[in-house]
């Protein structure tokens, strides 16, 4: 009897286990690796661990494509930034908002407390990495949005009159944002 109820509960965690979700990267190839993020609070590199082994990937295009952390369902993708920009770095990771390939919008935070700057970043297939201008107390639930984000958001969206339409509209929230480029990132999808 003894072994049966071991034996049940070992089949119970080993369920347990293998249902969890996991962290995972994704290589220049499009290889997912599974393992777990260890540090990954900055846009210029992450801690990956596998096998008892941690490997830094910097954010640069030689390292991976994204990587995606399971515990706070969030992605988060190598993105190149443009030549003209401020910044030391050719790339750097950037928390993806949106699903699908077409149009993906992305947050950064960078600080705390009155000194948090929070960005928005636009990016559509064949295009350059744009900075949609938020009113720099943007929540994530919050209206965030001025007239300038949403004309700024209007080139990106005009091979779609029906999402053009839904901007005209849009009360400028992150959700109704996010919520906007996963509708349009959809209606292309459904044309392939």
């Amino acid at each position: 009897m003894a072994n049966k109820i071991l034996v049940f509960i070992v089949i119970l965690l080993a369920g347990n286990l293998h249902g969890q979700a996991s962290d995972y990267i994704i290589t220049q190839n499009h290889d997912t690796i599974y393992g777990k993020i260890r540090k990954s609070n900055s846009t210029k590199f992450v801690n990956f661990k596998k096998d008892g082994n941690t490997i830094r990937y910097k954010a640069s295009f030689g390292a991976i494509r994204g990587f995606y952390m399971a515990k706070s369902d969030e992605h988060y993708d190598n993105v190149e930034i443009p030549k003209g920009w401020e910044s030391k770095n050719k790339s750097m990771y950037l928390w993806r908002m949106t699903k699908g390939d077409r149009i993906k919008l992305y947050f950064h935070g960078e600080g705390t407390g009155v000194n948090y700057i929070p960005t928005l970043y636009i990016l559509k297939e064949g295009q350059e990495l744009a900075n949609l201008p938020t009113n720099g107390d943007y929540a994530l639930f919050g209206k965030f949005a001025k007239k300038s984000t949403i004309e700024k958001t209007r080139p990106f969206l005009a091979d779609n009159q029906e999402a053009l339409r839904i901007l005209d509209k849009i009360i400028p929230t992150s959700e109704n944002f996010v919520n906007l480029i996963n509708r349009y990132n959809e209606s292309f999808a459904n044309k392939k």
